[in-house]
């Protein structure tokens, strides 16, 4: 076994995390190009090794928030509706922001907004790259390592807003700031 930065990981283990990260980066992409299907599908890929844990969380929403995207091109605004309903709803226990890096087992089956073993979390304001700053709290699942951050507070007021014209709007897409 050979030591990683956030500690003993397999070679195996790295190549795969570093695949899902780029599986993560890539349903944003794929959203961004209105492939909102695409980003579903590769989302739950991760998703499935994840469950009952907050990065399983993270990415439910996001399938939801996708697959409204795939509705509401269906002209199925109800539809949408109901999934953004169902996003809220598994995002309502998750902290305002989370950085996925990709690694199984994180955060794990631990409570959502407490220190996990083998996550970290910062309270009060935390500032990105680039200046960006976010008030609430940060869980990061997995020890150390690179990751993608996600501001799980501002997507849940981007769905609200949107929820409140009851789907009238364009949809409006979920963004990643770096970790």
């Amino acid at each position: 076994m050979r030591m990683w930065k956030g500690g003993d990981m397999t070679e195996c283990e790295a190549a795969q995390a570093a695949s899902d990260l780029e599986g993560f980066r890539l349903g944003f992409e794929l959203c961004a190009a209105g492939r909102e299907w695409d980003a579903h599908e590769v989302w739950e890929e991760l998703w499935k090794a994840r469950r009952g844990t907050p990065d399983g969380a993270l990415l439910r929403g996001l399938i939801q928030w996708a697959a409204a995207g795939v509705k509401l091109k269906a002209e199925r605004p109800s539809g949408a509706l109901s999934l953004v309903d169902k996003a809220l709803a598994t995002w309502s226990e998750l902290p305002d922001r989370m950085v996925f890096d990709g690694r199984l087992g994180g955060a794990g089956a631990s409570a959502v907004g407490s220190r996990a073993e083998g996550g970290a979390r910062a309270e009060g304001p935390v500032e990105s790259e680039g200046g960006a700053r976010s008030e609430g709290p940060v869980e990061h699942a997995g020890s150390g390592g690179a990751g993608e951050a996600f501001d799980v507070a501002a997507a849940r007021r981007a769905l609200l807003e949107w929820r409140a014209f009851e789907g009238a709007r364009p949809l409006p897409l979920p963004t990643l700031e770096s970790a």
